[in-house]
C-alpha cells in the first residue's frame, strides 16, 4: 500500500512539473523602445515579428521588427499619430497626417519605403481614426508581444507559447 501510494504521488508530482513547464512562456527577443515611449499600436506579422507605432516625446514613430527582433524599418519624427494598416512578413503599411494631407506609406520586405498618396487625395479610414478603432494584433499562432515597463524604460518583448 505504501509503495503504491508513493508511486502515485511521485507520478502526480512529475505530471504537475511537466504541466507547469509545458505551459510556460519563453522570451524570444526584446527591443528597447526608450524612456517613456508608450506603444500605441502593435501588429504581429504572423511569423514572430511585428510593426509598432509609438510616441517618442512630442513626436511619433513607426518601427518594424523581424522574427529575431532585428529592426527592419524605422521612421521617426512624425508630427501626428501613425496608424498601422497592415503588417505581414513581406511588408508593412501605415498612414499619418502630414500637414493637410494624409500619407499612406508602404514598406517592402527589404525596408524600401514608397508613398502611395497624391496631393489632394486621401486614403484614410476616417471612422476607424475618429473612433480610435485601429488594428491591434498582439499575437500569432506561436507567441505574443507585451510591453515591459520598468520605471520609465519601455521594452517590447516577444514571447513564445512554449
Amino acid at each position: 500500500m505504501k509503495t503504491t501510494l508513493f508511486r502515485t504521488v511521485a507520478c502526480l508530482l512529475v505530471c504537475a512539473s511537466c504541466a507547469v513547464t509545458a505551459g510556460a512562456a519563453t522570451l524570444q527577443w526584446s527591443a528597447t523602445k526608450g524612456i517613456s515611449t508608450p506603444v500605441l499600436q502593435v501588429i504581429s506579422d504572423g511569423s514572430g515579428g511585428c510593426a509598432v507605432a509609438a510616441q517618442n516625446g512630442a513626436a511619433f514613430a513607426v518601427a518594424w521588427f523581424d522574427n529575431k527582433g532585428a529592426l527592419r524599418y524605422s521612421k521617426s519624427g512624425l508630427a501626428s499619430v501613425p496608424v498601422l494598416i497592415a503588417c505581414e512578413k513581406s511588408g508593412v503599411a501605415f498612414f499619418y497626417q502630414n500637414g493637410a494631407e494624409y500619407c499612406v506609406i508602404s514598406v517592402d520586405k527589404k525596408g524600401n519605403e514608397s508613398t502611395i498618396t497624391a496631393p489632394g487625395e486621401h486614403y484614410v479610414d476616417y471612422p476607424a481614426l475618429a473612433f480610435g478603432r485601429t488594428v491591434q494584433r498582439r499575437s500569432d499562432s506561436k507567441g505574443y508581444f507585451v510591453e515591459h515597463v520598468v520605471g520609465t524604460l519601455v521594452t517590447l518583448e516577444r514571447y513564445s507559447f512554449k
